[in-house]
């Protein structure tokens, strides 16, 4: 059977326009991918406030061609510390090391933890992959990609976009390290503790008393605090010319400390302290004898000690030295036997408990 010839003609055509509907090849339509870049990723950060496995997943969540392997050497390393601020919100630092040694830093500060740990991945992501579109834009909420290899679930993101300024703001380094801002734990406690005062009367005045105290401690020089004693201390039988004497002493002293160092389980504080009481004096054996209530104050300087026993318990110790703003004399008419020192000193040693 012939075949004309126009019949083969069409049939070569309709070959020839069938290959030209087929899609281009897929080394021809697929974009080449940019290489991945491998970092180490080091976060310093309460467990309440953030920890790595969410800082990496916001990272992952704006660029997936950033991964962090802290075995696999040649990569940046990437330092963050992320801590809540002592007036409220978050304070954020940031080191980026790269593998030839030069290294940049960023200090931020957010209205809390997430925004913090959110405006940090920001500038990773900005930092080691410029050339992602979703890095400078992407809002805080990002689907995961369709196509990501499984990985462990990312905390919920803030609602809220991070503070654009804060990124900006003034890098702060520290010997080529981020710094990280000083904690903040409230304490108080209490306790007593028995004590000498030595000028206020002829010999030592001994004394019995108790005291609070509230205090910031701080992993920093100024950590602010307040100690209030009250004390009862008296003093019989002092045998002086024209009779024998007694003294007593009420008072109330308060102590405001604002430098503190500490090596546990020993701290030291430095005080202004201000003393004010009711001095009674009695005499005996004598051919008139008396008794007489004065106002006493003093003010000047003290160091408080302590000793931590256990997690509850502590030895404290304290030492103070005044100037005597009222100075009185006392005398078996006509001998003046004591007059208050200008300068009074007073030491001190106590047991007491500490909350928390």
């Amino acid at each position: 059977m012939l075949t004309s010839p126009w019949v083969r003609t069409a049939g070569v055509s309709s070959l020839v326009g069938a290959l030209l509907l087929l899609p281009a090849s897929p080394a021809a339509a697929v974009a080449v991918e940019p290489a991945a870049t491998s970092a180490r990723l080091e976060v310093q950060a309460l467990p309440d406030c953030t920890t790595r496995e969410e800082l990496a997943a916001r990272v992952a969540a704006r660029s997936r061609r950033i991964h962090f392997d802290d075995d696999k050497p040649g990569g940046p390393t990437i330092r963050t510390v992320i801590a809540p601020a002592p007036h409220g919100g978050a304070v954020g630092e940031l080191v980026i090391v790269q593998p030839d040694g030069r290294s940049s830093s960023r200090r931020l500060s957010a209205a809390s933890c997430a925004e913090a740990t959110d405006a940090i991945a920001l500038i990773i992501a900005l930092t080691l992959d410029p050339m992602s579109a979703s890095a400078a834009s992407a809002p805080t909420r990002v689907p995961p990609p369709p196509a990501a290899a499984p990985r462990a679930p990312a905390a919920p993101p803030s609602t809220t976009a991070p503070p654009a300024p804060a990124a900006d703001r003034e890098p702060v380094t520290v010997a080529g390290r981020a710094t990280s801002p000083a904690a903040t734990r409230r304490r108080f406690g209490g306790g007593v503790a028995a004590q000498e005062i030595f000028g206020l009367t002829p010999g030592a005045l001994p004394g019995l008393g108790l005291y609070l105290i509230a205090a910031l401690d701080r992993d920093a020089l100024w950590s602010p605090a307040v100690m209030l004693a009250g004390t009862h201390a008296s003093s019989t039988g002092l045998l002086e010319p024209g009779g024998t004497a007694a003294f007593t002493l009420d008072a109330i002293t308060v102590d405001a400390c604002a430098l503190r160092l500490h090596r546990a389980p020993v701290e030291a504080r430095a005080c202004a302290t201000a003393l004010y009481g009711r001095l009674g004096a009695a005499g005996s054996e004598t051919y008139s004898q008396a008794s007489a209530d004065r106002p006493f104050a003093a003010a000047g300087g003290a160091l408080l000690l302590s000793l931590d026993l256990g997690r509850l318990f502590e030895l404290s110790g304290r030492f103070g030295a005044s100037a005597s703003l009222i100075r009185d004399s006392f005398a078996f008419t006509p001998v003046v036997f004591h007059r208050t020192a200008a300068v009074t000193l007073a030491a001190g040693l106590g047991v007491g408990v500490r909350f928390p």
